[in-house]
C-alpha cells in the first residue's frame, strides 16, 4: 500500500492529498488497481506482445529524471535516482516494461476510437448555444426579526456539527535536509578551477552570429483581400526605389513605417541572432550584406523593407564577460557531485540507524531540526505534499522509525521521523463558541435564502413575472442575454441548472431555482433558445471538438475492455493484506 501511494504521489504532484489514501476507499482502490494490473499483464501475454530490450533503453534514456545539467543521459544520475528510489534496476525495468505493455495496449484500443462529423458539429451546436437568462438573487442574511440563537441550539448546532470544530491530527517531526543550494554555496571557489571550467565549456558560452538591422513595416491587415494586399506591397516596393534612389532610411521609417515601436528610432531594431525574428524576415536579413536594403519581406504582420546596419561575427566571450555565470556553473557542477556522493551516504545512514537521524546528521555534518506540531495542510505548505504524505504514513508516524529521504525537488531531500502524534479532537464548545454561532447564522440565512427564494418561483408558477416579484421583494434583476455554457459572469451552478432545462419552442419560458455555494438562492427565468447556425461553425471548432470527443470515447472504450477482462477471469481478493 505505502509503495503504491508514493508511486501516486509522484505522479500527481501538488494535486496529491494524502487523506485520500488513509481510509476504506483507498485500500479498495489500490486492489482495484492491482488486479487491473495482472489483468492487463495476461491480456499482453496471449496477444503475444513484447516490449524489446532496445525500445526499454530508449525509454530510460528518455526519461527526464535521469538527464543531467546538459539535459543528457546520466549513468550515475540513472543509478542514483533507483538507488533512492529503494528498487533495483531490475526492478524498475521489470515495472517499466510491464507498464510500457500496459500502455501499448492502450494505445491499441485509443487508436479505434472515432467520432463522425455529424456527432462533432452536434456537439458544438449545443457548445454554442444561446439561451437568454434574466435572474433575481435572495442573499443569504438572517432576518431582522429573526431571535437571537439560544444557548440550547448552539449545543445542538455544535453537536450535530462537531467534525467542523475539530482539531486536525498532527505531528511534530525531526528531519534532515540534504540540499544542492547549500552544497553549492559552500564550494570553495578557485580562479584557476574557473577558467578550466570556462576553456572545457566555451562553446556553451559563445555569442552567435548577429545583425545589426533596421525596417519598415507596411501592415496589411488580417483578412485582407488579395488587391488590398497587393496595394500595400506596391507601396514598399515605391519606398524601396526611394531608398535605392538615395533617400534617407531612416527618415523614411518614420514617416511611413507603422511599428511605432522602432518608427521614431528610424526603424532600428538593434542586434538580433538566429530564432528571434519571424523566419521570412530573419532569413532575408542573414542573407544579405552590411548596408544592403532588401525586400518587401512579406511576414504575418505585412510587408518589410530591411535594412543591415552591420554584421556581428560569432565571438567567444572574455572569461572576465561571464565569470559570474561560470562561477554559477562551476558551483553547480562541484554541488552535484558532492549531493549524489552525500545522498547515498544520506540514504544509507538513515536507513542502518532507524531510530534516529543524529548519527547521519553527525556523519554528514548536518543539523537536526524539529518543527512544532503540525497538521498535514500546515506540512504540505511548510514542505510540500511528499513530505506530509510521508510523515502521516503509519509506519513513520506511529512507529517512530525514519523515513526514507524524500525528494522534494531539484536536489532537495528530506529524511524525518516523527517525534510527536497528536490525535484528531474536537475542541471544547467554549473555545469555538463565537466559530459556532457565526456557523449557526449561516446556516439560518442559508434555509431563509431557500425558503424566501422558492416562495418567489412558486408565486412566478402561478403567472406572476419575475420583474413583479422583484419589485415586490426590493430585488433587481439581472439581465444575461446571450448566455452560452462557457459564459464568464454567471456562477457555474447557475449555468449548469439553467443548461439542463428542456425548452422545446424558442418563445417558451422556463422557471428555475438554485441555490449557491455562498447560500444566496437564484431564481432565474430560461427564454430564447437559439442552437447555433451553420455559420458559426468553423473547421477548427469542430476539429477541436470532434478529438475531445474521441479522447472520452477512447478513455470509455478502454474501460470497457478492463471491465470485459474481469467478467471473464476468476479473481479471488484478499483486502485485509493490503
Amino acid at each position: 500500500m505505502t509503495a503504491i501511494r508514493n508511486q501516486a504521489q509522484q505522479l500527481m504532484g501538488s494535486a496529491f492529498d494524502p487523506d485520500e489514501w488513509n481510509n476504506e476507499a483507498a485500500r479498495t482502490r489500490v486492489l482495484d488497481g492491482l488486479i487491473d494490473q495482472v489483468l492487463l499483464r495476461q491480456a499482453s501475454d496471449n496477444a503475444g506482445m513484447r516490449v524489446s530490450d532496445n525500445q526499454l533503453a530508449q525509454v530510460i534514456r528518455s526519461l527526464p529524471a535521469f538527464a543531467d545539467a546538459n539535459g543528457e543521459f546520466s549513468t550515475a544520475m540513472y543509478e542514483s535516482v533507483i538507488l533512492r528510489s529503494g528498487m533495483s534496476a531490475q526492478t524498475f525495468q521489470f515495472r517499466l516494461r510491464r507498464d510500457l505493455l500496459s500502455q501499448q495496449m492502450q494505445d491499441g484500443i485509443a487508436s479505434s476510437a472515432f467520432v463522425t462529423p455529424k456527432e462533432a458539429i452536434a456537439v458544438e451546436r449545443l457548445r454554442l448555444q444561446q439561451r437568454d437568462i434574466n435572474l433575481v438573487r435572495v442573499p443569504a442574511v438572517v432576518a431582522a426579526d429573526t431571535p437571537e440563537p439560544t444557548d440550547s441550539e448552539i449545543s445542538a448546532f455544535y453537536d450535530s456539527h462537531a467534525e467542523q470544530f475539530q482539531l486536525p491530527e498532527r505531528v511534530a517531526i525531526e528531519y534532515l535536509r540534504l540540499t544542492m543550494n547549500d552544497l553549492a554555496s559552500a564550494v570553495e571557489i578557485d580562479d584557476a578551477a574557473l577558467e578550466k571550467y570556462f576553456e572545457d565549456n566555451k562553446a556553451n558560452y559563445s555569442i552567435g552570429e548577429e545583425r545589426d538591422a533596421s525596417h519598415i513595416l507596411l501592415e496589411v491587415p488580417e483578412g485582407a483581400a488579395d488587391d488590398e494586399d497587393a496595394a500595400v506591397r506596391a507601396k514598399a516596393e515605391a519606398l524601396l526605389t526611394r531608398i535605392n534612389a538615395g533617400e534617407d532610411f531612416a527618415t523614411l521609417a518614420s514617416e511611413n513605417s507603422d511599428d511605432a515601436g522602432s518608427a521614431s528610432a528610424g526603424g532600428e531594431l538593434g542586434a538580433f541572432g538566429r530564432g528571434v525574428m519571424d523566419p521570412a524576415f530573419e532569413e532575408a536579413a542573414f542573407a544579405a550584406a552590411a548596408g544592403d536594403v532588401v525586400g518587401p519581406v512579406r511576414t504575418p504582420f505585412g510587408y518589410h523593407l530591411i535594412k543591415v546596419n552591420e554584421i556581428h561575427p560569432e565571438r567567444g566571450p572574455e572569461f572576465a564577460e561571464v565569470r559570474s555565470d561560470i562561477e554559477q556553473a562551476y558551483r553547480r557542477q562541484q554541488a552535484e557531485d558532492i549531493y549524489f556522493g552525500k545522498a547515498d551516504q544520506f540514504t544509507n545512514l538513515v536507513y542502518e540507524h532507524p531510530e534516529t537521524l543524529e548519527v547521519a546528521a553527525s556523519q554528514l555534518g548536518m543539523t537536526v531540526e524539529r518543527t512544532e506540531l503540525l497538521s498535514a495542510a500546515e506540512l504540505r505548505a511548510r514542505f510540500g505534499t511528499k513530505v506530509a504524505d510521508v510523515a502521516f504514513a503509519p509506519e513513520v508516524m506511529l512507529e517512530g522509525l525514519n523515513s526514507d529521504p524524500v525528494d522534494v525537488g531539484d536536489g532537495d531531500s528530506i529524511a524525518l521521523r516523527v517525534v510527536e502524534h497528536v490525535d484528531a479532537a474536537v475542541r471544547p464548545l467554549d473555545e469555538v463558541r463565537a466559530d459556532v454561532l457565526a456557523a449557526l447564522k449561516a446556516d439560518i440565512a442559508r434555509d431563509q435564502a431557500r425558503s424566501r427564494g422558492q416562495e418567489l418561483l412558486q408565486a412566478m408558477q402561478q403567472g406572476k413575472s419575475l420583474a413583479d416579484v422583484a419589485v415586490e421583494q426590493g430585488l433587481d434583476v439581472e439581465a444575461h442575454a446571450n448566455s452560452t455554457r462557457e459564459s464568464i459572469g454567471l456562477d457555474p451552478a447557475i449555468i449548469e441548472r439553467v443548461f439542463a432545462v428542456h425548452v422545446e419552442h424558442v418563445d417558451d419560458v422556463e422557471n428555475v431555482g438554485v441555490e449557491l455555494a455562498n447560500g444566496d438562492y437564484v431564481v432565474a427565468t430560461v427564454a430564447n433558445v437559439r442552437n447555433a447556425g451553420s455559420e458559426m461553425l468553423t473547421d477548427q471548432a469542430v476539429s477541436n471538438t470532434a478529438r475531445m470527443l474521441a479522447t472520452v470515447n477512447a478513455q470509455n472504450d478502454w474501460a470497457r475492455f478492463v471491465a470485459g477482462l474481469r467478467e471473464t477471469a476468476e479473481i479471488e481478493t484478499f483486502p485485509e493484506n493490503i
